[in-house]
């Protein structure tokens, strides 16, 4: 192979022999005290799978394949606990609400909802916000991507809604100021704030539920939306007022902004066959989730036969669902980390760094000590462009360090979990959706850092001061 070859390959790939370099001598170095030879050898590839998911070296069902057959390799682990999580039923559940939210797209129920909703309250800047946010909450529960929900369905309906209605930016025009930016905007927030909501709006929820169980926490779907509806709406209803005081969009003539609205909700035409279904789907579905306890219906049943119906009914193709990548690559790599994750706690390495951990914080009042919990999981957000490798690093660690510190574990969880999704809004690489809503170019880095620093912060105050007295 030629030099030049080679330099090419070693620039490529740099990252990947960073870590791989600093793996092996974290491999060969003797276990610290506290911790078996087994979990320091599961230490060093869960080190090295999150180095691959941070530098994007490989796509992350790559990445899966690779941790797994290193645990098999070295030893580390046997196939039957490397296999065991496969038939977890979270990680069902949140591949039957991929296959769902493919429905919603494919139908166009998901368009109509946005248009309708827009075509009948509308008529301001601000009430045209609250009808896409409203809109994003209502079917967030059935899309567990938030970058599939926020950037390919609402994204462009909202941009497409506010060039039509307040004209196209031209050049340096293109700014914070220009009302289309302050749509946008609101939308990108509302995502975020209905991961939180919501247990199946978020891919990276049910791993924390799962992580939970490990604590002895059991938390359903209903007992997520009961403990984040309240502090979620707050946020949804001061998210146009703070972004407005935030981007100070400039203000436009208000005259045509319904008539258009229910111009592009009438050229939709009447509802399909596919959208029925669809829509009685999406019902029944719901009402099993929230009524599940009580009736004793399993979650990860009804969304099998819901997805099942829509196969049969033709909403949905065997094809469909068969090359959904993003689904299949989420069930693998969730079974990966929860392997991985209870490998780590089993072998004592989650404690013994909690413990180090938390020999550094300081004697408070646990209701202290849960907010620095929350605000370090929250800030050190700026160093990740994902919120699975945020939580598949923090979230344990965390938890164990307010075990060690007597902080009660329930609100601590639930205070963890909303803090995460919230944090994608503090950067433009913090979840795929500020990755496509900020490369519509509206902001400059600046503008963006800062209304997301700004925003974000006071939309975990919120969470924090009304949701803590319900999760006691």
């Amino acid at each position: 192979m030629p030099v030049s070859k080679i330099k090419e390959h070693i620039l490529v790939h740099r990252h990947m022999i960073v870590v791989l370099l600093a793996c092996l001598f974290l491999g060969f170095q003797f276990p610290p005290e506290g911790i078996t030879t087994e979990g320091w050898k599961v230490l060093t590839i869960f080190i090295l799978t999150l180095g691959l998911i941070i530098t994007k070296t490989f796509d992350m069902g790559i990445v899966s394949l690779i941790a797994l057959s290193l645990c098999l390799i070295t030893g580390a682990m046997d196939i039957d606990f490397c296999l065991q999580n496969f038939s977890y039923q979270v990680t069902w559940l949140v591949l039957m609400a991929f296959f769902i939210s493919k429905g919603f797209i494919l139908s166009g129920l998901g368009s109509r909802i946005a248009l309708f909703m827009a075509s009948k309250i509308g008529s301001t800047p601000l009430k045209l916000s609250y009808a896409l946010m409203f809109s994003e909450v209502l079917i967030a529960p059935l899309i567990p991507s938030n970058t599939a929900r926020g950037g390919g369905l609402i994204f462009p309906i909202a941009q497409s809604l506010g060039e039509n209605i307040f004209g196209k930016p031209h050049g340096l025009g293109r700014n914070k100021h220009h009302m289309t930016s302050y749509l946008l905007y609101n939308c990108f927030q509302s995502n975020l704030i209905s991961s939180a909501i919501f247990l199946t709006a978020m891919a990276g929820n049910p791993m924390i539920v799962s992580m939970g169980q490990q604590f002895g926490i059991t938390i359903n779907w209903t007992d997520w939306f009961q403990a984040a509806i309240i502090p979620g709406l707050i946020c949804i209803f001061l998210t146009p007022l703070i972004s407005y005081l935030i981007l100070k969009p400039k203000k436009v003539d208000l005259n045509d902004i319904k008539q258009k609205t229910e111009e592009a909700y009438r050229a939709l035409g009447s509802f399909s066959i596919k959208e029925k279904i669809m829509a009685f789907t999406f019902c029944s579905l719901l009402l099993a989730w929230i009524m599940g306890a009580k009736i004793g219906i399993n979650p990860t049943a009804a969304a099998i036969i819901a997805v099942t119906f829509l196969l049969v009914t033709g909403v949905l193709s065997w094809n469909d669902i068969s090359t959904d990548s993003q689904a299949w690559t989420t069930f693998v790599w969730l079974s990966v980390l929860f392997t991985l994750s209870a490998a780590l706690k089993n072998h004592g390495v989650i404690s013994w760094f909690a413990a180090g951990v938390g020999s550094f914080m300081p004697e408070a009042n646990w209701v202290v000590l849960l907010i620095i919990l929350t605000l370090v999981n929250f800030y050190v957000h700026y160093f990740f462009a994902s919120l699975t490798s945020h939580i598949t690093t923090f979230f344990q660690p965390l938890m164990m360090i307010g075990m060690q510190l007597a902080v009660p574990l329930k609100p601590l969880l639930l205070a963890l979990a909303f803090s995460t999704s919230l944090s994608a809004g503090l950067t433009h690489y913090g979840t795929g959706t500020s990755t496509i809503i900020f490369g519509s170019g509206y902001w400059n880095l600046k503008d963006w850092w800062v209304a997301g620093f700004i925003h974000s912060s006071l939309m975990l105050v919120v969470f924090l001061a009304v949701g803590l007295p319900l999760w006691i």
